[in-house]
Formats: C-alpha cells, structure tokens, sequence
C-alpha cells in the first residue's frame, strides 16, 4: 500500500493518495504516514478525513508539540467542544506541563461554564508562563462568576502592558475595579477611557473615578460626552 501510495504522490493525484493514506490506518500507520494523510487531506480541504487521522495519531500518541494547536483546531471543528475536551486531557496526561494544552483546556473549559476547573487551570498555566489576555479574560470571568471579583481583577491586571490592550478589555478592568473599591486602579483605566473617548465606558462610573474636573480633563470630558451622546 505504502508503494502504491508513493506512485499515487509522484503523479501528483492528491485524492488516490489520500485514500492510499486511509487504507493505511488499519496497517499500523506510522507518523510519516499520518502527516501526510493529513497534509492531503488539507489540499482537499477535507476536514473530516484530517479529523480521522489526526485522531488516529492520539490513539497511537504520536502527537508532536508542533502539531498541538492544529490538532486540537481540527477536531474542534469538526468533532465540537466535548469530544476535543476528551483529546486535550488524554494530551495533558502524556505532557503535563504543556501551556499550549492547559491554555486549550481552560479555553474549553470555558465554554462549558466548568468555573472551577477554569480557575484552577488558570493557577496551573500562571506557574509556567505569563498568562496571555484572552486566557485571563476566560479566567476573569470565571473567577467572577464564583464571586470572587479580587482575584479577577487580579488575573486581568497581571497580564503585562493591559492598558495598552482594547476597550473592552481596560472597560472590564474599570468596573472590577469599582466593584472591589480598588480607587487608584479605577482612576487610571478610567481616564485611560477618558483619554480614548471610548464608547463602552460607563458614564455614571468614569465621571465618579477620575476625580475632580479641571483644566486638564474638561475638554477631554466634553469630548466624551459628545460622542457618547450623555
């Protein structure tokens, strides 16, 4: 089969390769032969035949970091949340320590509204890297949903060069922090608001937390307000 699928690949006939490929997953398939069952696969924009092979490739725990994030991705889309969520644990169980799998299964996690496991999941990445925006958003919101809005804000604050990030992001960070009477932290993501005339900024808490009006905010206010139409 292996000859008869070199022949295939030299003549260029990409679909009588990819079924040479599928022929050879139940002949102990090795992962050269998987990649390029799922290298064909992509050409023919097949995502469920990719799904197959990548899924042979678990079984046979032949999945190589590099392939991670494009394994996960195809059996996401093509299997749904629960059963990637099954891939990604089988994943951890083999390397542990991966944050590019904890990041996946707290973004999983994530979608099933599994608070719990998001925050403690949350924990296991800080411990290995920096923890990226959207993973402290997911944790943020899950941290919230448990009531525990310090530790929240905290996932968000600690991610490096927040203020720089969008909107939304700088808006969740103000109302945590008016929510956990953080005031200092308030006044500096609220007039970072101020500054961008953002249009998600609520009114009633920007006006509260930046203080007095004067010289150096009154156009700014004016501006705000303009565009915002209060």
């Amino acid at each position: 089969v292996r000859r008869l699928h070199d022949i295939f690949m030299w003549q260029g006939d990409i679909e009588n390769s990819q079924a040479t490929s599928l022929m050879l997953l139940d002949l102990n398939p090795t992962y050269e032969d998987l990649t390029r069952g799922i290298s064909e696969s992509r050409s023919l924009a097949d995502l469920e035949n990719m799904s197959v092979f990548y899924h042979k490739m678990v079984e046979q725990d032949l999945v190589s970091p590099d392939l991670y994030n494009d394994c996960i991705d195809t059996i996401e889309k093509n299997d749904g949340t629960n059963k990637t969520i099954e891939v990604v644990l089988g994943l951890i169980k083999l390397d542990p320590k991966s944050d590019v799998l904890l990041g996946h299964k707290l973004r999983l996690y994530s979608y099933l509204n599994d608070y719990k496991t998001v925050g403690q999941t949350y924990f296991e990445i800080a411990k290995l890297r920096p923890v990226l925006p959207n993973e402290a958003l997911y944790a943020a919101d899950a941290f919230i949903m448990i009531g525990e809005d310090k530790q929240a804000l905290k996932a968000l604050t600690t991610v490096k060069n927040w203020q720089e990030f969008d909107d939304n992001f700088v808006q969740e960070v103000a109302t945590l922090a008016w929510t956990c009477d953080d005031r200092n932290l308030s006044l500096v993501a609220q007039n970072i608001l101020l500054d961008r005339t953002s249009v998600v900024a609520n009114s009633y808490f920007l006006v509260n937390s930046i203080g007095p009006v004067n010289k150096e905010n009154l156009d700014k206010l004016i501006k705000f307000y303009e565009v915002n139409n209060d």
